[in-house]
């Protein structure tokens, strides 16, 4: 005899489908326009700390010329030693880490107001300009990196010593950058700002502790 399911039977559910629903699309990367993090494809870039602190401030802008403050009065005695001579010759010094030097100051132009203002440079109330065209020789064995002319000074009739003034004068070119041979003589010109009130007595080179200064 043939049993079967009895009248209204319904067979027990069997297992689960294995594929995707009806319908279902998966996904194909990142949405449109997601650009992930560099070194880590399709994935989100990580959270950035937040920045904590002040954020940078501009810094002022330097005027194109502007005085400097005077470095000291000095006695005649002082501003002088150890070495000096008259504008147009030369003198030779040791500076810092065993530079060796030769300076020949060439000339003082004072007042020198009418060159500033034909280059576009305005001149504070108060001052006078001065530039001074001289001649630099390494007189070392080895090269230097530079003319080292920051050290070249003026000095005014009261003994007061000036650094030089930030200018570009394209009549009166600066010193060139870049590597100073053996026995190379570079040319440039350095530019000051001083009282009105008083003249110009001299120059001198400072590096180190060693002077060397030309008179008028």
């Amino acid at each position: 005899m043939t049993y079967g399911p009895p009248p209204g039977h319904r067979p027990p559910p069997g297992p689960p489908p294995q594929g995707p629903p009806p319908g279902y699309r998966p996904a194909q990367g990142p949405p449109p326009g997601y650009r992930p993090a560099q070194g880590q494809p399709g994935y989100p870039p990580p959270p950035q700390a937040p920045v904590t602190g002040r954020p940078p401030q501009p810094g002022p802008q330097q005027p194109t010329a502007r005085p400097s403050e005077p470095s000291g009065v000095f006695a005649h005695d002082e501003l002088i030693a150890p070495r000096s001579g008259k504008v147009g010759e030369t003198l030779e010094g040791a500076g810092s880490f065993g530079l060796q030097a030769g300076w020949r100051v060439l000339s003082i132009e004072y007042p020198a107001d009418d060159v500033f203002t034909d280059a576009g440079l305005s001149i504070p109330d108060g001052y006078a300009s001065a530039i001074v065209g001289a001649l630099f020789t390494n007189k070392g064995t080895e090269p230097i990196e530079c003319v080292p002319s920051r050290g070249l000074c003026l000095i005014d009739s009261q003994d007061d010593v000036h650094l030089a003034a930030p200018a570009t004068v394209g009549s009166h070119p600066g010193f060139r950058d870049g590597q100073v041979l053996p026995e190379e003589t570079i040319a440039g010109h350095s530019f000051y700002l001083i009282p009105k009130d008083r003249g110009v007595r001299g120059v001198q080179w400072r590096d180190g502790s060693d002077k060397l200064t030309w008179l008028r």
